[in-house]
């Protein structure tokens, strides 16, 4: 179930080179932290590119650490792309 007012959802191809994240900022309300998502299904021991971030992470990092997003405002929309380096 949805908490609080953030929605992720998220593909990830059946190889799991490849991830999209899609997130929306329904209402924000005064001092809320911005979202932090966390993606599943990806290769712990694989490094990723993510098209929020300059430096390769590794997917565990990614799962466990989540990915800070800086959205600000209400009803905004995000689209991250997470492909796996070679």
């Amino acid at each position: 179930p949805r908490r609080g007012d953030t929605s992720a959802l998220q593909y990830v191809s059946a190889d799991r080179r490849e991830s999209v994240v899609f997130v929306f900022v329904h209402l924000q309300h005064f001092q809320d932290l911005p979202p932090i998502v966390y993606p599943r299904g990806l290769q712990p021991d694989a490094f990723y590119s993510v098209s929020e971030q300059s430096q390769p992470v590794s997917g565990q990092a990614l799962m466990m650490r989540g990915l800070d997003l800086r959205m600000a405002g209400d009803l905004k929309s995000k689209l991250i792309r997470i492909t796996q380096v070679v």
